[in-house]
């Protein structure tokens, strides 16, 4: 499945849309780094590590694959959230720097208002 970057939400289910957002909100998202032109790795923090290659030609995700085990359908939120984190400059989202506390991690997270709609406007 194909998913044009300035359109992926409407490619979507939008539960999986609300939980990706959701994740990349909690900064459950560490650096996708570029492995390749356009080919991007990175691990999302689930139930366990995840897994993320998703590969970008033209503003458009050609190809995406997830260590997870999910099979209702064609997008899981690992890979959602990973969007999310390559796309938030472009949708004015913020995650704010993780902060350690004797306690553990504590996250906070800044979100400003869109310059489009996004799954959050819903």
């Amino acid at each position: 499945m194909t998913i044009p970057l300035t359109e992926f939400e409407q490619y979507i289910d939008k539960i999986i849309l609300k939980r990706g957002l959701q994740y990349f909100n909690k900064d459950l998202v560490n650096e996708p780094e570029e492995i390749g032109p356009g080919e991007y790795e990175a691990i999302v923090e689930g139930t366990e590590p995840y897994t993320v290659h998703p590969t970008i030609k033209n503003k458009v995700i050609t190809e995406h694959i997830c260590s997870c085990p999910y099979d209702m359908g064609p997008v899981c939120k690992h890979v959602v959230a990973v969007i999310f984190h390559l796309l938030q400059n472009d949708l004015d989202l913020t995650v704010k720097t993780k902060k350690n506390s004797g306690e553990g991690k504590k996250n906070t997270t800044e979100k400003k208002t869109p310059k489009k709609k996004t799954i959050s406007d819903t």
